[in-house]
């Protein structure tokens, strides 16, 4: 699949499963040794936050467009229109036709998804209604399975999965159940398929793990409309959560807060209190305490109110360096600026690969990652804009695949080039920076702390024994001898280890030198070594001829 962000064959993944309705409490008492290798690899919390309401596509509506339902406009899985004077519930209205805000879809211009609610914009689809169409426990696996066809033979760049079953079985069983865990230990299986379809497929790929919503055990229902018997009141309700439209607010609210069955009761005009401030909520919103259910269904399990239970969700990430977006506290509102990240990066990886590719070994892609990894450690460490250090250290050195003569300024002018519109303006003008002044002779003067970063890690790079194989590389590339590089690697040595800016950076760059010290005295060593021998050797021949 030729998507529009990254043009041509995707070598990438960005995939996302969502486990509908995961209970926290389920998950960690499941057996889950796929899930738990992520976490160990990667980085998770299982203190992420879902949205209010906590219901199906106001989660998915928040996962797939990185907003609040105050701007996405997916207040519930049913609101009442006023204009048209009728209720548009979702299991039958196209939610995709009522979204208020861009999906990550359409701004990749293409990707694929499988049971899906929110879907506009992708290209490939396997519909919510055909995954639900299988028996709960079946649901899950033919997702998946729908999934890797998808991978074989589409390539997307990327991949939404809904797993329906999960919220399936929590309401049939109870949030507290046997069930619920089980299907999480099997879910845990069909993940380790996806994973290993998104190894073989593709050169890289990120696969998120999260939930829309969590879960929590009820046992009895709440008759909203016979509270409200004689106001005439339209209740939209999200499983525990309702928009309750009416004229006589004031009387409604009385008689819900003398119920008692209520953990929440606000007013349209305290909506954003919720993240709810949009002209679709109800004139009254209420939740449920714990143990109700205000939709009419008959439910062992449900979510929609504002428990930790089901606004807790889990956030894992296969890759370390989203730590600092995914800790306690997150949203599952991130999860589409992690794919916006992720996406972008590899589209700079790309482009930094192939520049590099007819430059001296020593500033090629090894190089590249080497400092990547050092810069990622100091920015997460350190509290810096970890997206602007990674771009600026992937694009620092491919202006030398343009023009080696002036390979910062061109290295600044790519980096403009990939980034310009797809980067906040402030996370652009950190990257441009950092590249622009990573050679300059004065580091003491760098205010920014990513500029120090790089500048930092890439000096690093030009000490200790690495120092020396990459100055031997440069020098065999320019037809130089051992001698001048060493000459290289002394001048490198004189002009960074004593200038970095971090503790972590001054200690390092001190053992290396150290190192560097050893293995150049033994190189040196072995030379004299060797000129010594061969004109003892001539000197012997010439006597004997």
């Amino acid at each position: 699949m030729g998507d529009g962000l990254l043009g041509g064959e995707a070598d990438c993944c960005a995939a996302v499963v969502v486990l509908d309705g995961c209970s926290i409490r389920a998950l960690k008492r499941a057996r889950t040794p796929v899930i738990n290798e992520l976490v160990k690899l990667g980085v998770a919390t299982f203190r992420c936050r879902s949205v209010a309401p906590t219901a199906t596509y106001t989660g998915h509506a928040s996962i797939v467009t990185g907003a609040t339902p105050e701007v996405h406009g997916i207040v519930g899985n049913f609101y009442y229109d006023r204009g048209q004077g009728r209720v548009v519930w979702f299991d039958v209205d196209d939610v995709n036709a009522h979204l208020e805000a861009p999906t990550i879809f359409e701004w990749v211009g293409a990707g694929g998804c499988v049971g899906e609610p929110v879907t506009r914009g992708a290209k490939c689809k396997v519909s919510k209604e055909e995954v639900q169409a299988r028996d709960v426990w079946r649901q899950d696996d033919y997702a998946v399975s729908k999934a890797v066809e998808m991978i074989e033979k589409d390539r997307p760049v990327l991949l939404v999965i809904n797993l329906p079953g999960v919220d399936g079985v929590g309401e049939r069983y109870g949030a507290s159940s046997r069930e619920a865990s089980k299907i999480l230990e099997e879910d845990d299986k069909i993940i380790g398929k996806l994973q290993g379809a998104l190894e073989e497929c593709y050169e890289d790929y990120l696969l998120v793990v999260t939930a829309d919503h969590g879960m929590t055990d009820v046992r009895e229902n709440i008759d909203v409309e016979g509270l409200l018997d004689g106001l005439n009141p339209v209740v939209c309700a999200s499983h525990r959560f309702a928009h309750i439209y009416l004229k006589n607010v004031e009387e409604a609210e009385r008689r819900l807060r003398r119920d008692g069955r209520f953990s929440l009761i606000l007013l349209r005009s305290e909506a954003a209190k919720l993240s709810l401030q949009n002209p679709r909520v109800g004139d009254l919103m209420v939740a449920a305490k714990p143990g109700y259910e205000i939709s009419k269904q008959k439910l062992r399990g449900s979510h929609g109110g504002l428990t930790r239970d089901e606004v807790l969700v889990p956030l894992v990430v296969s890759k370390p360096e989203y730590a600092d977006v995914v800790r306690d506290g997150a949203s599952i509102t991130d999860v589409a600026g992690i794919i916006r990240r992720y996406l972008v990066e590899r589209k700079c990886v790309r482009e930094a690969k192939r520049l590099l590719s007819g430059v001296d070994s020593a500033h090629g892609w090894e190089h590249v990652e080497r400092v990547l990894a050092y810069s990622t450690r100091l920015a997460l460490r350190y509290g810096a804009n970890v997206e602007a250090v990674r771009l600026a250290s992937v694009l620092h050195d491919v202006g030398k695949g343009v023009l080696e003569a002036d390979h910062v300024e061109e290295s600044v002018n790519v980096a403009a080039s990939l980034l310009r519109g797809v980067l906040p303006a402030g996370v652009l003008e950190k990257v441009l920076s950092a590249i622009s002044s990573h050679h300059t002779d004065r580091p003491e003067g760098l205010m920014g702390l990513e500029e120090a970063i790089l500048w930092d890690c890439d000096k690093l790079d030009a000490l200790g024994a690495v120092g020396l194989a990459r100055c031997l590389e440069e020098e065999g590339w320019k037809g130089g001898s051992i001698n001048s590089a060493l000459k290289h690697l002394n001048r490198d040595t004189e002009m960074f280890a004593l200038r970095m800016h971090f503790r972590e950076t001054r200690r390092l760059a001190k053992l290396k030198v150290k190192w560097s010290k050893q293995v150049v005295k033994m190189l040196a060593r072995e030379v004299n070594w060797l000129s010594n021998h061969l004109a003892k050797i001539f000197i012997n021949a010439r006597l004997h001829s």
